[in-house]
C-alpha cells in the first residue's frame, strides 16, 4: 500500500473515531436515546420520510443539472440523479477529506470526457450556492423570530455571526460572478497574493463561467430554498413521530436545521455523523431553553435516511464498475 492510500485510510479512521467518540459521549451522558429512535421508525413514518428524502435529493440533482445546462451540456435527469446518489454514498464511505461532490464530478467527467472544466465548475458553484442558501435561510427565519432570538445570549451571538457570514458571502459571490473588467482585474490581482493561487484562480474562473447567467443563478437559488424547505419538513415529520418533538413549533425547525447543517458541512467526520448529533443537541436546547434528547434523535434519523439513499447509490456505483469491466472485456476480445 502506497503512502497516499495509507494517509487516506488513516484520515478515514480518525474521522470515524471522532464520530464514534462523540456519539458514545452523548449516549453515556444521557443525551442520546437509542430507544427513542426505534419508537419513531414506524412503517407509515418510514414511507413518508423516504419519499420526502428522495424528493429532496432529486431537487438537489435538478439544481446541478441546471448549472450543467448553461454550458451547452444536456445530461439526462435520471443519469444525474444516479450520480447524486453515488455522491451521497461517498459522503459516508470516501476515505480522506474528499466528499461525494468531487466523486460525482469525477464520474460526470468520465461520462463526458470533454467536460472536465464544466464538471468541476458546476459542482463548485452548486455547493457554494447551497451553503449560501443555508446561511440565508437561517438568518431570514431568525429575523422573523427576532424578539425570541434576542432574548438569549447564545442565540443573539449566533444571529450576529450569521449576519456577518451572510454579508461576507454576498460580497464574495458578487466578486465571483461579476463580469465587470475592473472587478475581474482586481480579484485576479488579489488572488496573486494568496497561497495556492493557481487553484484559487481556477475556482474563480469556474465562477466566471456563470457570471452572465444571472437568471439561471436565481433559479438555482430558488431550488436551493425549496430543497432546504423539504429538509426542514423531514425534520418536522420526525418530530411529529417522536414524544419529545411534538410540541416544538415549526419555526424552530426552520432556524435550527440550517444552522445545524452548517456544522455538519465541516469535514470532521463522514457525512457529519457525530458532529451533527452534538450540534443539534446544543442548538435545540439553546433555542428551546431546555434540556432534551431531541437534537441527536432528529439528525440521526435524517442521516439514516441519507444512508439509505447512499446505499442505493452504492448499487448504481457497482453497476457502473460492472459496466466498465464489460466494456474492457469486449475491447480485449476484439
Amino acid at each position: 500500500m502506497d503512502t497516499m492510500k495509507l494517509k487516506k485510510y488513516l484520515s478515514l479512521f480518525i474521522k470515524l473515531l471522532i464520530a464514534g467518540g462523540i456519539i458514545y459521549w452523548l449516549a453515556t451522558q444521557g443525551k442520546f436515546n437509542f430507544i427513542a429512535i426505534k419508537e419513531v421508525l414506524k412503517p407509515d413514518f418510514i414511507l413518508i420520510a423516504v419519499v420526502l428524502s428522495g424528493v429532496n435529493l432529486f431537487i438537489l440533482s435538478e439544481r446541478w443539472r441546471l448549472l450543467l445546462q448553461t454550458q451547452n451540456s444536456h445530461p439526462k435527469t435520471f443519469d444525474l440523479f444516479k450520480l447524486t446518489l453515488i455522491g451521497t454514498f461517498f459522503n459516508f464511505a470516501m476515505p480522506g477529506g474528499v466528499g461525494g461532490d468531487l466523486v460525482k464530478a469525477f464520474y460526470f467527467y468520465k461520462d463526458n470526457p470533454t467536460s472536465k472544466a464544466l464538471a468541476v465548475s458546476s459542482v463548485f458553484i452548486d455547493r457554494l450556492l447551497g451553503l449560501f442558501t443555508i446561511v440565508f435561510m437561517a438568518l431570514f427565519v431568525m429575523t422573523l423570530d427576532f424578539q425570541h432570538v434576542m432574548s438569549g445570549a447564545i442565540l443573539s451571538k449566533l444571529y450576529y455571526a450569521f449576519g456577518l457570514i451572510f454579508l461576507l458571502f454576498t460580497f464574495g459571490l458578487f466578486c465571483l460572478f461579476s463580469t465587470n473588467s475592473r472587478m475581474v482585474a482586481l480579484v485576479t490581482k488579489f488572488i496573486d497574493f494568496l497561497p495556492l493561487k493557481q487553484k484559487f484562480l481556477k475556482l474563480y474562473q469556474s465562477g466566471q463561467l456563470y457570471g452572465t447567467e444571472k437568471k439561471l443563478l436565481f433559479k438555482v437559488f430558488g431550488l436551493s430554498i425549496l430543497a432546504q424547505i423539504v429538509a426542514v419538513f423531514i425534520m418536522y415529520v420526525i418530530g411529529q413521530y417522536s414524544a419529545s418533538g411534538k410540541l416544538i413549533p415549526l419555526t424552530t425547525y426552520f432556524i435550527v436545521t440550517p444552522i445545524g447543517f452548517m456544522a455538519t458541512a465541516i469535514p470532521i467526520s463522514p457525512a457529519g455523523v457525530g458532529v451533527g448529533q452534538a450540534a443539534f443537541y446544543f442548538l435545540y436546547n439553546a433555542y428551546l431553553n431546555s434540556t432534551s434528547e431531541f437534537g441527536p434523535l432528529v439528525i440521526t434519523i435524517y442521516q439514516m435516511l441519507q444512508l439509505f439513499f447512499g446505499l442505493v447509490g452504492a448499487f448504481f456505483y457497482l453497476q457502473r464498475k460492472d459496466h466498465s469491466q464489460k466494456i474492457n472485456e469486449a475491447e480485449i476480445n476484439t
